[in-house]
């Protein structure tokens, strides 16, 4: 399976991370019940998604997630969230996924949430992110 080139040196990643998998694993709140998001405790960015140490370099909580338990990223393919809780690591929660279909996931959970000042971005900023990804994201293949 080809990887990712978000995540370099997989091999040598997938190594470190069986060093450092203790210091993952206390970083993951998993008190609730294991259908549950399971929150990550670490760092974060401001954008709200875990970030985790590993060789050299943070990555995000959840990519390392499924580096771990679901094995490296195909080539082009990003980490999904399926909850839509960006600080969420339960590999339940995770799938592959293209950046297109992330996106697409990304603007259904904005236009399904109520609108409000913190929730959610204006129409006219919709129809602006609508417009510059359809012109620069190749077209969502059904299977």
């Amino acid at each position: 399976m080809p990887v990712s080139p978000g995540i370099p040196y997989t091999e040598v990643l997938i190594d470190l991370l069986c060093e450092a998998a203790p210091r993952f694993w206390g970083r993951v709140d998993r008190s609730e019940h294991a259908d549950s998001c399971w929150k990550w405790t670490g760092t974060c960015t401001s954008r709200g998604y875990g970030t985790f140490w590993l060789g050299g370099r943070y990555l995000g909580a959840h990519r390392v997630m499924h580096l771990l338990l679901l094995g490296p990223l195909e080539t082009g393919k990003v980490v999904r969230h399926t909850c839509y809780t960006k600080e969420c690591v339960n590999p339940n929660h995770l799938k592959q996924g293209t950046y297109r279909q992330n996106w697409l996931d990304e603007r259904e959970r904005y236009i399904m949430e109520p609108l409000g000042e913190s929730s959610s971005p204006c129409d006219t900023e919709l129809a602006a992110w609508d417009a510059f990804w359809e012109e620069f994201l190749p077209p969502l293949e059904h299977s």
